[in-house]
């Protein structure tokens, strides 16, 4: 067995940042020199070419992902870290992690009873960013199947009830769109094709999933 090894970064087709180190495992006779990095696409820099409005969920769904005061004023808080808060659709995504929305409260999956220490949030700053409500017009989070498009995941997957909970289970994802992408060169390899047509046309089957979009309203899914 080889192994062939590579940093991708999602932003670079998407707009949203994931970056993640990927190793693929293989027999020694699929010649696989090394696997370069997502192809740009300068269609999906921004985070409003792929959300050019945010959906609108049922009003329980965003007063539940509504931060409350305490959460705002901590994220507003310098002292919490320098990074994105308020999204707009010029930006790009920042990488969303397991503790998007709960950093000051217990973990929904059970990996903490408790937020994140005062001496933590201090030394380490709060991850996290929020929108505006097209229904409320307060700050949210982003929703859980807003995410999971995010994440190059189907945002028709099963998620779990609680809100909080379905973030966090997508904050701990890998991103389909490399997986994909590492998948491609090993499928040219055994083909022993090795032509970047073929890898751009099963990266397109999963880094473009317009087909993923619900006909109707994303709200119906949830």
């Amino acid at each position: 067995m080889d192994f062939v090894q590579t940093i991708l970064n999602l932003d670079r087709s998407w707009p949203c940042r994931r970056t993640r180190w990927w190793v693929l495992l293989k027999p020694v006779k699929y010649r696989i020199h090394g696997v370069p990095d997502l192809p740009e696409d300068p269609m999906l820099k921004v985070v409003g070419q792929l959300f050019p409005l945010w959906p609108r969920w049922s009003l329980e769904d965003e007063e539940d992902l509504q931060l409350s005061d305490y959460e705002l004023e901590i994220l507003r808080d310098r002292r919490y870290g320098s990074d994105l808060r308020q999204l707009s659709r010029d930006d790009v995504v920042p990488c969303f992690l397991h503790s998007y929305s709960n950093p000051l409260q217990g973990c929904p999956c059970g990996c903490r009873t408790v937020g994140f220490s005062q001496h933590r949030l201090l030394r380490d700053g709060v991850r996290g960013f929020f929108i505006i409500s097209m229904v409320t017009g307060k700050h949210r989070w982003i929703h859980p199947r807003e995410a999971a498009i995010l994440c190059g995941l189907d945002p028709r997957m099963q998620l779990p009830e609680d809100l909080r909970a379905g973030l966090c289970l997508v904050g701990q994802c890998a991103s389909p769109i490399q997986a994909a992408w590492m998948g491609a060169h090993l499928v040219d390899a055994m083909q022993t094709t090795q032509g970047t047509p073929k890898k751009m046309l099963i990266l397109g089957s999963f880094d473009k999933p317009m087909g993923w979009f619900p006909k109707e309203p994303l709200h119906h899914f949830a």
